[in-house]
């Protein structure tokens, strides 16, 4: 509703600024020849766009992504923190660390592995994924650093 008075008002203020020589009418004179479905035209676009908008942004909310970064990116438009629990495998972390793709992770040992949850897990190797490494590779340099003849607790993909 605003927004007819805003323009308006802009109108008026072009038309008797720049152009006073012009036989334009006034706004308030246009306005009122306007036939009504041109009024119920304009509306229907202002409420056809708004629904588009509202649409496309639930589709994409609700589009499932391969991990969790690309998910938060989606939803909140920025990168997500490196979660807490991956102090001791993210190189130089700090709290509030943004993840990006200058993320440097370390080979956690095989302790560390076996505390994590497995979902912590499943974060940790989409996290791998999205720094474009391989996460079987990455389990596997996990397993290698088992001590001998002991088994890691791994999971395999």
């Amino acid at each position: 509703m605003w927004g007819i008075y805003l323009v308006v008002g802009i109108f008026s203020i072009v038309r008797v600024e720049f152009m006073h020589e012009a036989n334009i009418p006034p706004i308030v004179e246009l306005l009122p020849r306007w036939s009504w479905w041109v009024w119920a035209l304009i509306g229907m676009g202002i409420l056809c766009i708004a629904t588009l908008e509202g649409s496309y942004r639930l589709i994409r909310e609700a589009t499932p992504h391969d991990n969790w970064i690309d998910d938060y990116h989606t939803r909140w438009g920025k990168l997500p923190q490196v979660p807490d629990y991956l102090e001791d495998v993210v190189m130089g972390y700090y709290p509030g660390m943004l993840v990006s793709k200058e993320v440097q992770l370390l080979t956690p040992s095989v302790q560390f592995w076996a505390r994590l949850l497995p979902s912590q897990r499943d974060q940790l190797l989409e996290l791998v994924k999205w720094l474009a490494q391989d996460p079987r590779d990455y389990e596997e340099e996990i397993h290698r650093r088992a001590p001998p003849g002991g088994e890691p607790n791994v999971r395999w993909i």
